[in-house]
């Protein structure tokens, strides 16, 4: 046999190897996730099971007169059904009220020291630990091994072998791209198009002619692959005068759907929370590597009903990417899945991170800039305009969602925001607080503005609870009381959009950002002056050699 026909049949051979099929499902994955999913699929089909006999409930009543609850007709099924899902133990369902966040750690123990059977551990050996609701035995692993499977890339998603379609070409799309990213106006376009005609080699390849045939080509890849943008209008008063604000806005619902639909990207999926141990020689010590290690999954999982499945949200926003839209400006707003691995939703790609808004931006003006009132109307702009464009997730993130995902099984589905990506002047916005120069610079703790300095010490958290406590507290008070008491904590007198989301706390969500406090901070502002200083004794072109590098 030719060494060419005997490799090729070789490397298909390992390539079918990688792949098993379900016991449960006859579906196929790669043994990377096999394992996993074929846990999730037995009990899941359980649950499936369970659900399909509740709606045989609904639909007919009469043959089941003692659950009869007189949601009968279709308009009324989906009420019914939504009611008795939502009927969970109290042990394991969050109080109602939407600003409750009262977890309790201790419901869901870590067994970090429970022995596996035959298992005599050695130094820098892995201990994973899943969630009890999971269902998952404790898992021990040498570290070669565990670096080996969490190395292991993910298994690729299946390419579409068209992905510019609507478009006739490759080309075709990668023009009208740029013209798009170029923000070109018709006249522009117009140039644009009588030149490349005159340049292009490959003339058959590219078809367009108009800059209307481009807008009829745009409008129709937005039906084909999305619902496009929304756009809303916010109202806020001030100064006794009602302003209107547009926001634009793609439901983070349907991107959420998109995601779940896709029989390649569901199975790389984390469902439940873990928390993973590494062996010393002596005792096991925990480590956090991926958002569903962390506590925050595990005690928002451990609030959560039943066999439900939290999607984890990340938002971003970042006015420093300010864009024009005619007359109008805003930045962006970004949402990224948690549950991914971090190659595929830091990625461009199919999972990855999904423009879901644009926040308007409040005009400055010269006679009011600095005023408190002023300030305050800005963020509530900030908070009303973030509002419409998380308003798709809010009612499934207060009584999840059933859906049949991607890989044929049904799940209970809660979209939940865990995390808020952003550096310090956003992180103020979202959380509402003065920020630095009042009696709360801190968006995570109560530290006092004397103090910052001394790490010695701990504070009390921010909590929501807390604050919308406080808050509640100011409106109850006369003008001069209410900013006394939110001056104490460094709040301001605008309510926060995330209280309203159900297991989001935005106190918890937000984060140390590394990225101005190091790199563009005590590196970008300090340490590379001096450095360049010291380079600048070797000679101007290794100074310019520095800065382009």
């Amino acid at each position: 046999m030719p060494k060419a026909k005997e490799a090729k049949e070789k490397k298909s051979t390992q390539l079918s190897a990688k792949k098993r099929k379900c016991r449960h499902c006859e579906n196929s994955f790669s043994t990377r996730v096999i394992e996993e999913h074929e846990n999730s699929c037995s009990s899941k089909q359980e649950i499936s099971q369970g659900f399909e006999e509740l709606v045989q409930t609904f639909k007919y009543p009469d043959a089941q007169p003692s659950l009869s609850t007189g949601f009968v007709d279709e308009s009324n099924f989906a009420e019914g059904l939504l009611v008795l899902l939502s009927q969970e133990p109290e042990a394991t369902m969050m109080p109602s009220d939407a600003g409750s966040m009262d977890l309790d750690p201790g419901a869901y123990p870590p067994d970090a020291d429970a022995p596996q059977p035959n298992w005599m551990p050695q130094i820098d050996d892995i201990k994973v630990e899943y969630h009890p609701k999971s269902h998952h035995p404790t898992k021990f692993y040498h570290l070669d091994d565990y670096a080996a499977q969490e190395g292991q890339p993910a298994e690729e998603p299946v390419a579409d072998q068209e992905p510019w379609k609507p478009f006739r070409t490759h080309l075709d799309f990668e023009i009208a791209e740029l013209m798009l990213d170029s923000h070109l106006n018709v006249g522009q376009s117009s140039v644009l198009l009588s030149l490349i005609r005159k340049a292009i080699a490959q003339l058959a390849d590219f078809t367009l002619s108009s800059t209307d045939e481009l807008e009829k080509f745009w409008t129709a890849a937005r039906e084909t692959w999305g619902t496009g943008f929304e756009h809303k209008s916010v109202k806020v008063d001030y100064k006794a005068k009602e302003i209107e604000f547009q926001v634009s806005t793609h439901p983070i619902w349907s991107w959420i759907e998109d995601i779940i639909d896709n029989g390649n990207i569901v199975p790389l999926f984390k469902w439940d929370a873990e928390r993973c141990y590494r062996y010393n020689g002596s005792k096991w010590e925990r480590f956090i590597n991926e958002p569903c290690t962390a506590d925050d999954w595990w005690n928002i999982q451990s609030a959560l009903p039943d066999n439900a499945s939290p999607v984890f949200i990340i938002i971003y926003a970042d006015k420093s990417c300010l864009s024009s839209f005619g007359t109008a400006k805003g930045y962006p707003v970004f949402a990224r899945c948690a549950n991914l691995p971090a190659d595929i939703r830091n990625g461009k790609g199919t999972g990855g991170g999904c423009l879901v808004g644009w926040l308007p931006i409040v005009t400055e003006d010269a006679g009011e800039t600095r005023k408190k009132g002023y300030v305050n109307f800005k963020h509530i702009v900030w908070h009303k305009s973030l509002y419409e464009i998380l308003d798709s997730i809010w009612l499934h993130g207060k009584t999840g969602f059933l859906k049949t995902c991607g890989d044929n099984i049904a799940r209970w589905l809660w979209p939940i925001i865990l995390i808020l990506s952003a550096d310090y002047k956003e992180q103020c916005v979202m959380t509402l607080i003065c920020g630095l120069g009042s009696n709360g610079p801190c968006p995570v703790c109560l530290v006092p503005p004397d103090e910052l300095a001394d790490l010695s010490k701990t504070f009390n958290l921010q909590t929501k609870e807390n604050m919308m406590k406080i808050y509640k507290q100011a409106q109850e008070l006369n003008a001069t009381d209410k900013e006394e008491l939110l001056k104490i904590y460094g709040l301001r007198d605008v309510e926060n959009v995330f209280w309203d989301f159900k297991y989001c706390d935005p106190y918890q969500a937000t984060s140390w950002d590394g990225l101005h406090a190091h790199d563009s901070g005590l590196f970008g502002a300090h340490i590379l002056p001096e450095l360049k200083c010291l380079v600048d004794v070797l000679g101007k072109e290794y100074v310019k050699l520095l800065d382009t590098q």
